[in-house]
């Protein structure tokens, strides 16, 4: 009998430490229980789930953790709920083409991407706006949703998944459909809107001529009141009939106060374009066409040219194409022959027809256009 009270006294003692120790410890009573990832006072809850473990240092914001108990920065950095997370920078934006007609697609270009302090990777968002209150979505605005003569807006809006960054933008202008400003085969005469400004110009079968006098070159003009902005094609079909001589259309700003000039005619006719054809050979100069951009007799700034020997009676047509961001090309009987940039002049009103023969004494009748079409976009 004394055996058996003696076994069982035993076991009852043997029970109590563990049963006192188990009521009496809590969850991070000791240091790093609340991130070591264990039930230390087995009542369900884990480190920082654990009511015991509020106010613990590693369970504060910079170093709460998850049920792996890894609290270690680099998750509260990307953490949509940290506070550390960093919104990436502004990107930059620019759009293809720079300005467009209303039949052309505008590609949304990043020219500058984002950048995450946290590194996080970033995605865009892209809107379109116009001043007309027309918008859009998506990297490409199709020309099926725009009109010539606004101006659209491209933002893009930077994103770490997280927070958005400050967003970037670039605008461009739409033009509408190209339209004729001038066009003329001089079959009956200057037509409405030109004037003779000097020298000897007179209408032949299909042509203008041109012939210097010796007081002035032969020049004509022609003006619109509105001035026209963008692309532009300027076509003439010229021939020269004299030895030395020179005939060329020109198109300009109408800036009366700058530009260019013409021997024995007062007076400036604006910043522009010429296209010139000569057999001029004297002081240097050469036979052939050529592009220019300034004052028609000095100081020429030539911008493309092509050098050959004209023939005496034969026509030559020369174009000139220029897009809205000041690119120039030079064609000579549709070959392009010279390219160049020049943004000097930004809108046209004003035609110029110049020519002659440099020896005004010659029998020869001097320069002749025989077309002229001029196209702006607006």
């Amino acid at each position: 009998m004394r055996l058996f009270i003696f076994a069982v006294s035993t076991l009852w003692l043997g029970c109590t430490p563990e049963v006192s120790v188990i009521e009496n410890e809590a969850e991070g009573d000791e240091p790093g229980e609340c991130s070591d990832g264990a039930d230390n006072d087995e009542d369900g809850d884990f480190d920082c789930d654990d009511t015991d473990c509020i106010g613990a240092p590693d369970c504060d914001d910079n170093g709460s953790n998850d049920s792996g108990g890894d609290n270690s920065d680099s998750d509260s950095d990307s953490d949509s709920g940290g506070d550390n997370n960093t919104p990436p920078s502004t990107p930059g934006v620019a759009t293809a083409p720079s300005c467009a007609d209303s039949d052309e697609d505008v590609t949304c270009v990043l020219s500058t991407a984002s950048t995450d302090p946290d590194g996080d990777p970033v995605s865009y968002d892209y809107a379109w706006s116009a001043d007309s209150g027309a918008s859009a979505t998506g990297i490409t605005l199709s020309s099926s949703q725009t009109t010539g003569g606004e101006a659209w807006t491209c933002t893009v809006t930077p994103s770490d998944g997280f927070a958005d960054g400050p967003p970037g933008a670039a605008s461009l202008p739409v033009y509408g459909p190209c339209q004729s400003r001038q066009s003329t085969s001089f079959s009956s005469g200057l037509g409405s809107g030109w004037s003779s400004l000097g020298g000897e110009v007179s209408i032949g079968s299909g042509y203008v001529e041109l012939v210097r006098t010796r007081e002035a070159w032969a020049a004509a003009q022609w003006s619109d009141d509105a001035a026209v902005e963008g692309g532009l094609t300027l076509e003439a079909t010229l021939s020269v009939h004299a030895d030395q001589g020179l005939v060329g259309a020109c198109i300009t700003n109408g800036d009366t106060s700058t530009g260019i000039s013409i021997p024995g005619i007062d007076g400036l006719h604006g910043r522009g374009y010429c296209l010139l054809l000569s057999t001029e050979t004297q002081n240097g100069s050469e036979q052939g066409a050529f592009l220019m951009a300034g004052d028609v007799t000095g100081n020429l700034t030539i911008l493309a040219e092509k050098r050959f020997s004209p023939s005496l009676g034969q026509q030559y047509t020369l174009a000139l194409d220029r897009t809205c961001a000041g690119e120039l090309a030079l064609w000579v009987d549709g070959e392009e022959v010279g390219t160049n940039s020049n943004t000097d002049a930004v809108s046209f009103q004003r035609l110029l027809l110049v020519g002659g023969e440099d020896d005004y004494t010659s029998d020869f009748p001097g320069g002749r256009i025989h077309s002229l079409t001029y196209e702006g976009c607006q």
